[in-house]
């Protein structure tokens, strides 16, 4: 029976592919919305009705369509490599048939996607490309929407690496276009929920979090009254309310957002959603001391994992995870805190927590009946994880992409910082650590800082020029944004001043010059 059903389907989205097909935007047709509901119920019908609309597909626009469905259904059950494959089968295809604005949406698609998993370099080099796509649509309303969509994605990462008035900029251009130039009353709603969601969370990065309050209320309002806006969208924001209650310690305000979020994904198969939730509400129970709770959902979080794990092409590094680091709780950064505003810090980072042991203790508990719990909770089955080490596969990996970083000089950056490199690296914080210690003997600030005077100190050796430059040019040629720094770290290295080093290898070259003209 379900196989006819199956065939129904597929006649039904075979015909009405040719009905609307003159629709600018494919995520506005029927097939794609319709299909994306249906994966949160059905994942593998979604998939195998998006498959047999790509085998059936005679044009390039049907060839995008299903391909972008079912690399958002990907997605939606974690598998990372499967959605950025099919996403980039149907660039491919607009890029061949000059769509230049399916062009723009994908590839800011793949932007996201790209910074949710903490590739930095790639989230950034397709949102080049769809600045650069951008240019070539004619000046249209469906231009703006686009335009709107890029500074929004260019806010969110400016945000990820804390340029915060590059930020702010990015935000307040969207703001400009959505507010003076989208006319379109459904679109202008669904802006301007991600517009609030934006501002929302650019002000919880400055602890600023009442004005975050109150854009994350305005993004709720535009949400609630857009049906085009996802579950994905909701949960997003019942989790940036969570966290900011959380961080202000109103812990009843807290839990009622939370239990929302757990509630909207209660019949979803949105795997990267559960995990976002879970993290929240480990970190909930970790701060009312509720272990059994604690446990219970991390084998909930271990679940998801493994679902996530087994949908990749190559094994995500999730080993750490749970790992306990020993923050104080007044020194831990900004970075760890803001899961509720993009899930790029649950990917690359990591999760820290506040405590010295692993809070798998007693995971076999059935938690009590007693516990401020958010939802009926089934007992947990999950063992403790306690690997401290890194596949070897995967060190090999990193080795290799980490002499690439050496020979392509990108230590020269003077933005450089632990989370720009793990980025770069497609790796996290912990796992970089563990390799610079073990195979460079040093940590991140000393293993960047030598690189730097290495390479300054050949270039003058090498190079006569450089022995003619100020202190200054040469501590910003080798990333160093301080004079005083580079001093003192190029004497500790060379034992000798920069000025003391020049003037000393000018006597040896004068010294030898003379030695040779003698001779």
């Amino acid at each position: 029976m379900s196989f006819f059903k199956n065939i129904i389907y597929i006649l039904f989205f075979t015909i009405t592919f040719c009905y609307g097909m003159n629709d600018q935007d494919f995520r506005d047709s029927k097939n794609y919305s319709y299909l994306i509901s249906i994966a949160d119920s059905d994942l593998d019908k979604a998939l195998n009705i998006a498959n047999a609309l790509f085998l059936k597909a005679d044009t390039s626009r049907e060839i995008i369509e299903a391909k972008m469905i079912s690399s958002v259904v990907w997605y939606k059950s974690g598998a990372i490599d499967k959605t950025l494959s099919d996403a980039i089968i149907s660039l491919q295809e607009a890029s061949k048939s000059d769509d230049y604005y399916s062009q723009a949406i994908i590839q800011l698609y793949l932007a996201k996607r790209n910074l949710d998993v903490g590739y930095l370099e790639m989230s950034n080099l397709y949102l080049d490309m769809a600045e650069k796509t951008i240019l070539l649509l004619p000046e249209t309303e469906a231009k703006n929407y686009v335009r709107v969509e890029l500074y929004l994605l260019k806010g969110s990462i400016f945000l990820s690496e804390q340029k915060f008035a590059k930020s702010i900029n990015a935000i307040e251009q969207a703001d400009s276009i959505i507010n003076n130039i989208i006319s379109s009353s459904n679109k202008k709603n669904t802006y301007l929920a991600k517009l609030n969601y934006q501002y929302g969370a650019y002000y919880f990065y400055l602890e600023k979090f009442s004005e975050s309050l109150h854009h994350l209320d305005k993004a709720l309002n535009f949400t609630t009254q857009d049906e085009e806006l996802s579950d994905f969208d909701l949960n997003n924001i019942y989790n940036a309310y969570a966290e900011i209650y959380l961080k202000t310690k109103d812990l009843k305000q807290c839990s009622i957002y939370l239990y929302k979020s757990l509630n909207v994904l209660r019949n979803t198969n949105y795997v990267m959603g559960k995990i976002h939730t879970y993290t929240n509400v480990i970190n909930y129970y970790n701060t009312i001391k509720n272990h059994d709770s604690i446990s219970h959902y991390k084998s909930k979080y271990i679940a998801t994992l493994s679902i996530l794990d087994s949908h990749q092409n190559r094994k995500l590094n999730f080993e750490d995870v749970f790992k306990i680091e020993e923050e104080e709780e007044n020194d831990v950064p900004a970075s760890f805190i803001y899961f509720g505003f993009s899930l790029l810090a649950l990917i690359s980072i990591g999760i820290v927590y506040k405590q010295n042991t692993l809070l798998f203790k007693n995971s076999e508990k059935q938690p009590s009946k007693n516990d401020a719990d958010l939802e009926l909770k089934e007992p947990a089955t999950a063992t403790a994880k306690n690997n401290d080490y890194l596949p070897i596969d995967t060190e090999v990996e990193l080795l290799s992409k980490l002499d690439e970083f050496e020979k392509k000089k990108k230590f020269l950056n003077n933005n450089m910082a632990l989370n720009l490199m793990a980025s770069q690296l497609q790796t996290n914080n912990k796992y970089l650590r563990y390799i610079l210690k073990k195979h460079r003997n040093t940590d991140f600030n000393n293993y960047i800082n030598e690189l730097r005077i290495s390479y300054i100190t050949n270039k003058l050796k090498t190079d006569p020029k450089y022995l003619q430059y100020k202190i200054s040019y040469l501590a910003k040629e080798s990333g160093f944004s301080s004079h005083s720094k580079f001093t003192k770290t190029f004497k500790r290295i060379n034992n000798y001043s920069p000025s003391e080093f020049i003037q000393k290898y000018r006597s040896e070259l004068s010294k030898n010059q003379g030695e040779n003209f003698k001779s």
